[in-house]
Parts: C-alpha cells; sequence; structure tokens
C-alpha cells in the first residue's frame, strides 16, 4: 500500500499518514473514529509533523 510505503520513512503507520494529510489540507475536516484507547493513540500519532511536498502528492494519489 502506498500509504504504507510513505508512513516508513516518517515511522508512522498508514492510518496516521491518510490522517495528516488530510488534516493539512485546505478546505477538509477530518473526523477519525476513534473506537479504542489504542485507535485514539494511533491518531494521535497523526498530529506534531508534516508530510513533505512530495510525500503530500503521493498521498494525494493514494487517497
Amino acid at each position: 500500500e502506498c500509504l504504507a510505503k510513505i508512513g516508513e520513512r516518517y515511522g508512522k503507520t498508514a492510518a496516521q499518514v491518510a490522517l495528516n494529510y488530510l488534516v493539512w489540507e485546505d478546505n477538509v475536516i477530518a473526523i477519525p473514529k476513534a473506537g479504542s484507547k489504542a485507535h485514539l493513540e494511533e491518531n494521535f500519532g497523526a498530529m506534531g509533523w508534516r508530510l513533505s511536498k512530495e510525500d503530500r502528492e503521493k498521498a494525494r494519489r493514494c487517497v
């Protein structure tokens, strides 16, 4: 999966890459599900960093 490959460069999961991509997109509001403590913690892992311009473009093609 292309998001997983991007995530490897950042030490993040595919879900974290997708959520990070959406959070930084203009005119998009991300509403992530958090059905468990582990899921909530994974969602938090999408914050505090930003994809490079090149990786944002790759993620756009994946999402």
